[in-house]
């Protein structure tokens, strides 16, 4: 952090506690190999508050990106170690079934990754890799991890934000300024922290759909209980 500089966008934003944040290149060092060369830009995003999942994956992740599931990659990976001779016959013969529908597969899956591209590139300039925190309120208490390499986004899970660790109270006094160094008033650690990392990134207009994505005012006084009833939670049944 120390060859950038922090640039808060809109002071209004951040009394809201939305807090937009673009990393620029330091003035006495104004041309590097990657940005004279390449015109390779980053900025960072951040908020206090947390995404509507349904618009956060409706209007930002699954009309831009092809989503891959870690877990699912981590069962079959799984799967795979346990395989008993019985089970490779059959995934042999699925196989060969899989197969028979490839070519057809894989057309489909070129022109959708190409039409993504192209919606991609046209709304927010050539993206390389996107990365970080994310919070959403059918998942108040879990860190939500995205990362995002052309076409694929991964999105998972590390664990529980620190405001849900025990020593975070009871710890020692290390232990607790560790453990609330990103905190903030009622919310603790949860917040969106994403890196964008591209060339000419239109970094108003990826701001601005973030932004849109977040939850309201309204949707803030209603609560946890509240997101729970009218976004789902991980842990309730019916979730979408």
């Amino acid at each position: 952090m120390d060859d950038c500089i922090l640039l808060h966008l809109n002071q209004t934003d951040y009394c809201m506690h939305i807090y937009p944040i673009v990393l620029l290149q330091p003035k006495n060092n104004t041309k590097t190999r990657h940005s004279e060369n390449y015109q390779i830009t980053s900025f960072v995003k951040k908020a206090r508050r947390p995404f509507d999942p349904t618009k956060f994956h409706g209007d930002f992740i699954y009309p831009y990106f092809v989503v891959i599931d870690d877990e699912d990659d981590e069962e079959d990976d799984n799967e795979g170690n346990e395989e008993t001779e019985g089970d490779l016959e059959k995934k042999m013969a699925e196989a060969k079934v899989s197969e028979q529908k490839t070519p057809e597969d894989i057309e489909k899956l070129q022109e959708e990754g190409a039409k993504k591209m192209a919606h991609r590139s046209d709304s927010f300039g050539t993206l390389l890799c996107m990365k970080g925190f994310m919070w959403q309120a059918s998942s108040h208490n879990f860190i939500g991890f995205i990362s995002v390499a052309g076409n694929v986004a991964r999105v998972d899970s590390p664990g529980s934000w620190t405001c849900l660790d025990k020593n975070a109270y009871t710890g020692t006094d290390a232990e607790k300024a560790k453990l609330r160094k990103n905190w903030v008033d009622h919310w603790g650690d949860s917040r969106q922290e994403l890196v964008f990392i591209g060339q000419g990134l239109k970094h108003k207009e990826i701001q601005q759909l973030l932004d849109s994505c977040l939850l309201s005012d309204d949707d803030m006084a209603i609560g946890v209980d509240g997101w729970k009833a009218c976004f789902g939670d991980i842990f309730m049944r019916g979730e979408e």
